[in-house]
């Protein structure tokens, strides 16, 4: 479900739980198709401040006269919707991005939207008449928002500020849906959190470029889905995809649930030795400066390992492999351990696996018994 406003979504999530954005589309344009009697053009017609600013005559057999009617705007950062949504920042950059742009009728190819004028939200359309328009509404929808089309195409300055409104509107629109997508998925998250978060700290892995690999994660998260009778496969979103975007959800929440709780590098390292201790490791704490690289001995089985707790929110890096290293050889241990919260650079992965170094994270510490060679 990754995009652009996660930051936004992560940062406002309560928000968005108990007051789901909902976007009310206003009409900016008005459009009339009416008949054109002994006549096998399509004439266009172009009004602003009920006067005709345009017209264009194009040759076909539609025998059709399309006014297009520009209604007046508020200023960008005064239109309501525009100010409802100020409030969440990467929306905003996305919004002063569109204000800006010199050229409006570029924004299609800025951000690679689909045909622009499909969006009859914004546009209030009727017919007069009694010519057959075939289909109804959706030929009445084609012939006006064609029509538009072609006018973009003339990159006519009176109708600038409107192909900007529309664009902002359609970011606006991207960005609700996006939300309720992600309102669900956190709503499935809150209401099986103690499941969810046990099968993600059971499953992550750390991938050989340092990154979690979520896949054991997602094939959990589908089957306790599917036990539960949960599924989205009724508004077209297959199992494995829901279970993989609750993955996600799950590899940020149920981190920063963590760190939330970590007041400094002490705590973190309290928790490493209560985990270690539920193990069945003897565990000694080092003294808190002068460590000599170790922060818990820990013994088992007539071995020894030296113990070194990064609680950093970055991934931790070479540095910290070569003291584990080194506070083997000091403390006179069979193995030297690093325990990261968030993970290692690959170039720490590379040298713990030259040094012989353990690398583990908090969520697999439990399986630091299957990782001695």
């Amino acid at each position: 479900m990754e995009s652009r406003y996660d930051a936004d979504f992560f940062k406002y999530r309560e928000k968005l739980l108990t007051n789901p954005p909902v976007f009310i589309p206003v009409p900016i344009i008005r459009g009339t198709v009416s008949n054109l009697s002994n006549s096998d053009e399509l004439q266009i017609h172009v009004h602003r401040n009920n006067e005709v600013s345009r017209r264009i005559r194009k040759k076909n057999s539609y025998g059709l006269r399309v006014d297009i009617c520009l209604l007046p705007l508020d200023h960008f950062w005064r239109d309501r919707n525009i100010i409802e949504y100020s409030v969440f920042p990467c929306l905003t950059r996305r919004l002063q991005d569109i204000y800006s742009i010199d050229d409006p009728f570029n924004i299609v190819d800025i951000y690679n939207c689909s045909r622009w004028g499909e969006d009859e939200n914004h546009i209030n359309m009727s017919y007069e008449g009694d010519k057959d328009l075939s289909n109804g509404m959706p030929r009445l929808t084609y012939i006006i928002t064609s029509s538009m089309d072609f006018l973009r195409s003339e990159r006519l300055a009176l109708f600038s500020e409107h192909v900007r409104r529309i664009e902002a509107y359609r970011a606006i629109r991207d960005f609700v849906g996006k939300a309720q997508e992600f309102r669900d998925l956190l709503y499935t998250y809150e209401t099986h959190k103690a499941e969810l978060s046990s099968i993600y700290r059971s499953c992550v892995r750390n991938a050989v470029n340092g990154e979690l690999d979520l896949s054991k994660v997602a094939h959990n998260v589908e089957k306790f889905l599917k036990r539960e009778a949960i599924t989205r496969e009724h508004i077209g979103i297959p199992n494995i995809v829901y279970a993989k975007e609750l993955s996600e959800i799950c590899s940020k929440l149920v981190n920063n649930d963590v760190r939330g709780k970590m007041r400094d590098g002490i705590e973190f390292e309290r928790l490493v030795g209560s985990t270690l201790e539920r193990m069945h490791y003897k565990v000694d704490y080092t003294a808190t400066t002068g460590d000599f690289g170790a922060d818990i001995i820990g013994e088992k089985d007539e071995l020894r390992f030296a113990i070194q707790c990064k609680a950093h929110a970055k991934p931790a890096g070479v540095k910290a492999v070569q003291e584990a290293a080194a506070s083997r050889r000091y403390y006179k241990c069979d193995f030297a351990v690093v325990v990261s919260l968030s993970g290692f650079t690959s170039a720490a992965q590379e040298l713990g696996i030259e040094l012989g170094v353990l690398m583990v994270t908090e969520a697999s510490l439990d399986r630091l018994d299957t990782m001695i060679p």
